[in-house]
């Protein structure tokens, strides 16, 4: 099979048609955006091999951009937002500030604790965890003299999976 996004409303086969399709002679990947589907597609190919296949990973699309676009590349993202270093303790799901703050009277006033798109704390908070919503974004923004942050990590995946399979799912 080769490396491709399926794409269909919920219920149309494709939890089943991937799971039936792997090689299991390949290292696979699985992503899907919810820990339903994450469920659905262990069941399945536990239904057709009896296990997960030692090769194949299923992981949720966030998982995978923390564990594959984030983690492998704090420095490079370090160096864009110009800091030496820093050090990421984990995602948080909390929600991100916002840049204003609606006050009883009507008014905004400007929230102390945002930061700019252009600033490294704006992706994270003061325990050092990456919100969960802008992993996505800080990965997209981020990149050096050799390019993006996005199309260097692309590159590195194929040494680690031979087939990458979304499966997206629109109820």
């Amino acid at each position: 099979m080769a490396k491709r996004v399926v794409l269909a409303v919920a219920g149309a086969g494709k939890t089943f048609h991937i799971c039936r399709e792997i090689d299991l002679a390949k290292k696979n990947l699985i992503l899907a955006y919810t820990h339903e589907n994450i469920k659905n597609i262990h069941r399945e190919l536990m239904a057709k091999y009896g296990k997960i296949p030692p090769l194949t990973s299923v992981m949720t699309f966030d998982s995978f951009v923390y564990r594959f676009l984030v983690c492998p590349y704090i420095p490079t993202i370090a160096s864009y937002f110009n800091c030496d270093s820093f050090e990421m303790s984990g995602i948080t799901l909390s929600t991100p500030p916002v840049p204003s703050i609606l006050m009883s009277d009507g008014t905004r006033r400007k929230n102390r604790h945002y930061e700019k798109v252009d600033k490294l704390g704006h992706y994270f908070n003061r325990k050092r965890q990456i919100y969960n919503e802008y992993t996505s974004k800080l990965v997209m923004r981020s990149k050096n003299r050799a390019g993006t942050l996005i199309d260097k990590a692309a590159q590195e995946l194929n040494r680690f999976y031979d087939q990458r399979l979304s499966c997206i799912v629109y109820s």
